[in-house]
């Protein structure tokens, strides 16, 4: 039998509105460099057709990256990305409200605790300092850099000052399935469950902490064929049947909970 519909969202939860003015724009700006006529056939086949470097490269002239501010939401430049034509895509899921047309659809989703902030090919990343911490994060959080920290530090007593500066560096992506996760909730539709991976490998003597894409080994259960990213080991192997278990009830029922799992409950507007 068929049945109902589950959404599962990883890796990067968010909010990234483009527009039809934004898009156009890099558009106008290919064309420019490409010398061909806006709209004309021999562009949509150069866009087709093009290696991505020159495709992003016309983007960031338009649109370049930068960090939200903090406190906002994580609204970030992707470079090409769908449009919200109100046709094809008729709103930015996420935006100011859960999307109605899956109001009734069980949501799970959440992120790791370092994201791209990780040690992987930093050899001496263990020997950050609390100085260089506060120096690396200050471009992004400005004067709300020590208080973060601070904040940081004191729910995480024993974490190393570059797991510390990961966490913090990756905060924008958290903040973006957060804010997923209280709209949906919000919503009084199907439920949602949230999580938060912060499992770390101890390859490379734990440099590259709980880094992206890390939990994705664990939700299917594929630990030994990850051995570059999990190192294998009981730990990693017990932790993947937990969470696979879990993925596999939610595909199952909407609700993650299982036999070998510590109740998860939902998330609601009175318990976050």
């Amino acid at each position: 039998t068929a049945s109902a519909p589950r959404s599962a969202l990883r890796p990067l939860p968010g909010t990234y509105p483009p527009t039809t003015s934004s898009c156009s724009g890099r558009t106008l700006s290919l064309s420019h460099a490409r010398d061909l006529r806006p709209g004309s056939y021999r562009l949509r086949r150069n866009l087709a057709t093009m290696p991505s470097t020159p495709r992003s490269a016309a983007a960031r002239k338009v649109a370049p990256f930068g960090f939200p501010k903090p406190g906002t939401l994580p609204k970030i430049n992707l470079g090409w990305q769908p449009v919200v034509d109100g046709t094809v895509l008729p709103e930015t899921p996420f935006d100011t409200a859960a999307p109605a047309l899956s109001a009734g659809i069980p949501f799970l989703l959440g992120n790791t605790f370092h994201e791209f902030t990780t040690g992987i090919d930093k050899p001496q990343a263990h020997q950050m300092t609390w100085e260089q911490v506060t120096a690396a994060l200050t471009p992004q959080l400005a004067g709300k850099t020590a208080p973060a920290i601070d904040a940081y530090r004191k729910a995480f007593p024993s974490a190393k000052p570059f797991e510390i500066n990961g966490m913090i560096g990756s905060d924008l992506f958290r903040r973006g399935a957060i804010w997923q996760t209280e709209l949906k909730a919000k919503q009084a539709g199907a439920a949602v469950y949230h999580y938060w991976f912060g499992w770390k490998t101890p390859v490379l003597d734990g440099r590259p902490l709980a880094f992206h894409c890390q939990d994705l080994a664990f939700w299917f259960d594929n630990i030994d064929l990850c051995l570059q990213a999990t190192g294998g080991g009981d730990e990693a192997r017990k932790l993947a049947a937990q969470m696979s278990g879990a993925l596999v009830a939610f595909a199952r029922t909407g609700n993650p909970n299982h036999d070998g799992l510590p109740t998860w409950a939902p998330f609601t507007q009175s318990n976050r």
